[in-house]
């Protein structure tokens, strides 16, 4: 983060020193200063400028790759910056198959929501980014990858923090990381420090992760179960309903301006008695609830369909078609590699 009101820009090194703050190494290339916005994201750098800017992407990449080029040492990642929330949905489906992965979603490269598919659909070193994952309830296909990714990330330097309800942080350690089924990643295995920290999380109080502020919101769902709204520092907001029978009104009346909504409708409308006994939705009941509440400011977010039955996504695609058009709403199934940008 360059520093307003010093003589000279300061910034943080958050790769090695995060705490630290040190001078740049020299005055910023002309004519950057006129290229900067106030706020945006080198890897896992935020910086900050209060000079005149131009919102202009191309000539905000062109300032990064030259800060990167002139002062390597400020920048630890290559990435592209970000100006936006970068949502990947790495899984769409409530099953794995050769061409369908367990709902999953990774945020920025850094957080990850649910972990059903972390390890299966990224390499190595996109494993090694993680830095926290948000875990909704303890059901396999919501966890599945924790054990994989604790021990892919063994070398590393930091711990993973791991967010969830406290029942659900029990269940995972009592049965996942108990020493019989997986060895206990909460603790140092191969030196310290332990693979994972266990962060509990209290329903409806909102903590900050990372640079996020998160925002935990209990569901319908046979289990102890909590869906998430998640807002960037560059204002994108986006909620998540994890599994969920209904109830999803505080996901659209309780905070204001999530920009997408990522929603379970796991079962086809034929199939409401068995998405009624497990506590899922349908497009039909999604429907029902969306008909009775009124959108933000006249117009609805961007509803994206997950958790959904992969031997039924054409008939799926079908019903929320029917919906879209009844409600005059944006809604779709998700599609696994999709990334939004909020």
């Amino acid at each position: 983060m360059i520093l307003q009101g010093q003589k000279r820009p300061f910034i943080v090194r958050p790769a090695t020193l995060p705490n630290i703050i040190a001078p740049l190494p020299g005055p910023l290339p002309a004519p950057l200063p006129q290229m900067w916005p106030p706020s945006f994201h080198i890897g896992r750098t935020w910086w900050a400028y209060s000079v005149a800017q131009v919102d202009a992407p191309l000539a905000i990449n062109r300032a990064a790759q030259t800060i990167c080029t002139r002062f390597p040492i400020w920048c630890p990642s290559q990435r592209i910056i970000r100006l936006a929330m970068e949502i990947k949905i790495l899984g769409a489906y409530k099953l794995e198959s050769r061409y369908s992965r367990h709902t999953c979603f990774l945020i920025d490269d850094v957080l990850a929501v649910d972990a059903g598919s972390l390890c299966t659909a990224l390499p190595l070193e996109k494993q090694a980014n993680i830095e926290t994952v948000l875990i909704s309830h303890k059901h396999f296909d919501h966890i599945r990858d924790l054990p994989t990714l604790g021990l892919a990330t063994l070398g590393s330097d930091r711990p993973i923090q791991l967010f969830s309800l406290q029942e659900t942080l029990d269940e995972i350690q009592s049965h996942l990381f108990n020493d019989e089924i997986w060895p206990d990643l909460t603790r140092p295995l191969a030196g310290p420090p332990p693979r994972f920290q266990f962060r509990p999380l209290e329903a409806g109080r909102p903590i900050d992760v990372l640079t996020y502020q998160v925002t935990p919101i209990t569901v319908e769902h046979p289990v102890p179960c909590t869906g998430f709204v998640v807002k960037s520092p560059t204002g994108g907001s986006l909620a998540y309903t994890a599994d969920t029978g209904g109830g999803i009104e505080p996901f659209l009346t309780g905070f204001s301006g999530s920009d997408v909504v990522f929603v379970d409708v796991s079962f086809t409308n034929r199939m409401k008695e068995l998405a009624d006994l497990t506590g899922h939705l349908t497009p039909q009941k999604l429907e029902n609830e969306l008909a009775s509440l009124q959108p933000k400011e006249g117009t609805w977010p961007r509803f994206v369909a997950v958790h959904m039955n992969p031997a039924d996504r054409d008939e799926l695609a079908t019903e929320l078609e029917v919906v879209r058009l009844r409600l005059g709403m944006d809604i779709s199934p998700g599609i696994e590699g999709m990334t939004i940008s909020i």
